[in-house]
């Protein structure tokens, strides 16, 4: 996927919570860089053949574990008064397709818990960077 699609999602739930981060700089400036958003996933077909009589398959989407890091800088009058690095561990897991679900119906819901899933790590980006500052 385009890596600007994820870094969009975590900005705008960042900003969406500005008011929690602005009581808490007391004036001063937030520099955040985005570095590293989890940003790919795979349609996984793991079968087994036994015999050539006894066939088995397991369908899963499986995200990509990537963890989001997020480094930040505190400017006072444009002197660099603090600076940090936050590493959001992944909690997605594998997604077992339903039984007659389509690839692209598995592919539409993964996008949809993904979207979700980065407004979500954005609320705990603010709650650590508020317990930081």
């Amino acid at each position: 996927m385009n890596p600007a699609i994820g870094v969009n999602y975590l900005r705008k739930g960042i900003y969406q919570q500005a008011t929690k981060l602005k009581q808490k700089l007391n004036g001063q400036q937030l520099e955040l860089t985005i570095e590293q958003v989890p940003g790919s996933f795979a349609i996984v077909d793991k079968g087994h053949v036994v015999l050539l009589l006894i066939m088995w398959a397991k369908f899963y989407v499986e995200p990509d574990f990537k963890n989001i890091v997020v480094s930040y800088k505190l400017l006072q009058n444009g002197v660099e008064t603090r600076s940090g690095k936050l590493n959001i561990d992944i909690v997605q897991k594998n997604k077992a397709m339903g039984y007659f679900q389509s690839w692209k119906g598995a592919t539409s819901e993964f996008l949809g818990r993904y979207n979700a899933y980065l407004t979500e790590m954005s609320h705990t980006i603010v709650n650590k960077l508020i317990a930081e500052l």
